[in-house]
């Protein structure tokens, strides 16, 4: 996320390479995501379908989003998790998947005094 609320995407992939960096324009109002995880892409029959976790003020929200096969928004939700993220400067949503049947995900979490969580 942009200081400026626009979303950018990167794919990476092994070997360093990298995708063109793609994004969305003022997603959000200017400044309002003070920090936002990884974001899952998944391509859709309409487009493409994007979700992470972002936090605004002091609340953890997770955030989809549909778009078109041009890159236009056609619906954003976002879902409340959980408060008291106001003194954390860092997170990150990390997923294991080592077969269909056993997914495992983790909030990784930094609070300003260095202190990790999980």
């Amino acid at each position: 996320m942009t200081a400026g609320g626009d979303q950018t995407f990167q794919r990476l992939t092994p070997a360093p390479s990298a995708s063109t960096k793609s994004g969305v324009p003022n997603l959000y109002a200017d400044g309002a995501v003070r920090m936002s995880a990884s974001f899952v892409n998944e391509p859709t029959a309409a487009g493409s379908s994007r979700h992470g976790r972002v936090v605004l003020g002091d609340s953890m929200h997770q955030d989809w989003i549909e778009l078109d096969k041009r890159g236009n928004v056609t619906s954003s939700q976002l879902a409340r998790i959980g408060g008291g993220w106001s003194t954390f400067v860092d997170h990150e949503t990390s997923t294991f998947n080592d077969d269909p049947t056993h997914l495992r995900t983790d909030e990784y979490a930094l609070r300003s005094d260095g202190t990790l969580f999980r």
